[in-house]
């Protein structure tokens, strides 16, 4: 009676979400509806349902690893937990075999556990080629990124949450001699990039986490709202196309950029009478992003001709050390800037009609990934001085 009625419910709830569009949502819960269907048999026929369990299981624990995977954000003994939760599901399917499994289900189970290793497989690869010695600072940043993130999920918080987290940061970046972590004999210990990836994140989202709590002018508001909207798809697109767009899917982004970028003066969003209403920060920190998000999606795809990989270093150059210096914290002084505005100058004077030619006068290939570069830089300079006048 009670499946009839859970039955009758389910279809009944298929009906209305199809008619509505959100089959897709409907499947995507469909291992926690079948794990309430589960439960309630053993509860009515005192049964035991291996194949249930093990389904839900499976898909589950799929879930939880790929969501690793996407986000980056694990530690060794995590990796090692769900490592041997397989082993175990392992044991069971194989014990089973003899039992009254249907065939066709007994193949879904060992498909499903072949899915989970191969993400578990990638999982573990990331982390075996990290040295024991980074292993403890990977963990602290991993730490730190969560406890960050769940700040941000609060919706309400203060600055002052987040500056502990800086201050950990920074004493972590303390410890790179020229932009690595060392062993304590000297040499440089593996896994430098996955380290340093991470903590490049954590000082993106304590900034990210401090520019959201600035308040935004309501003239500014429009702006604000295109530049989350923007930002969200980019970061849509580097997570599930990264690896096979071209420039031209692109163009659509930068355009919407550029055009924000121009709305500008001296640096500045202005309103209708000519006063510089609040949320500068806010508004500079969100271009940024996108456009390095657009940079990081072009670097992904785009080849750089020959004649611009010069340029394209020199950028790099700048901007790595635009953002060392931010990260020492402001306020800045017209002087401490002075070298880096110049820098860019000379390479922006470069350009002809917008683009960067070669010698013999023609348009190279990789101006998006320059040019998304070069913005970028500059937005780096921008938010820095902003922060100096706001100090004054």
């Amino acid at each position: 009676m009670f499946l009839t009625m859970f039955s009758s419910y389910f279809l009944y709830s298929l009906l209305r979400l199809e008619k509505a569009g959100r089959v897709r949502r409907l499947m995507h819960n469909l291992p926690q509806l079948r794990w309430v269907v589960f439960i309630a048999r053993c509860y009515i026929f005192q049964e035991r349902n291996f194949q249930f369990y093990s389904e839900i299981s499976h898909s589950c624990s799929q879930q939880c690893l790929e969501h690793l995977n996407e986000s980056g954000v694990y530690t060794q003994d995590e990796i090692s937990a769900y490592q041997n939760r397989l082993n175990e599901f392992r044991k069971i399917i194989y014990a089973e075999r003899d039992e009254v499994i249907p065939e066709p289900q007994m193949k879904l189970l060992k498909r499903k556990l072949v899915s989970c290793e191969m993400v578990l497989n990638q999982l573990l690869e990331s982390v075996s080629n990290m040295s024991e010695e980074l292993v403890p600072i990977h963990q602290s940043l991993v730490e730190i990124k969560r406890n960050l993130g769940a700040i941000g999920a609060k919706g309400e918080f203060e600055i002052s949450d987040i500056i502990p987290y800086q201050n950990k940061l920074r004493a972590i970046d303390s410890k790179r001699v020229d932009g690595k972590f060392l062993s304590s004999d000297g040499s440089i210990p593996s896994g430098q990039g996955q380290v340093i990836g991470l903590l490049e994140e954590c000082y993106e989202d304590a900034h990210e986490l401090i520019a959201c709590q600035n308040n935004v002018a309501e003239f500014l508001r429009p702006l604000y709202d295109r530049l989350i909207d923007l930002k969200s798809q980019l970061e849509r697109l580097v997570l599930t196309h990264r690896w096979s767009l071209r420039e031209t899917d692109l163009w659509s982004y930068q355009s919407q950029l550029t055009k924000i970028d121009n709305m500008r003066k001296d640096g500045k969003f202005y309103d209708d009478e000519g006063n510089i209403p609040e949320g500068q920060a806010t508004l500079l920190y969100l271009l940024h992003k996108c456009y390095r998000l657009v940079y990081k999606l072009l670097s992904s795809s785009e080849p750089i001709a020959e004649p611009l990989i010069p340029i394209h270093n020199q950028l790099r150059t700048v901007r790595k050390l635009l953002l060392e210096v931010k990260k020492l914290g402001g306020p800045f002084t017209t002087r401490e800037l002075y070298h880096y505005q110049m820098k860019l100058a000379s390479i922006d004077n470069l350009r002809k009609d917008g683009k960067f030619l070669d010698t013999d006068g023609s348009v190279p290939e990789g101006q998006g990934i320059v040019m998304a570069l070069l913005n970028e830089c500059y937005d780096i300079l921008f938010e820095m001085k902003t922060d100096m006048e706001e100090e004054e």
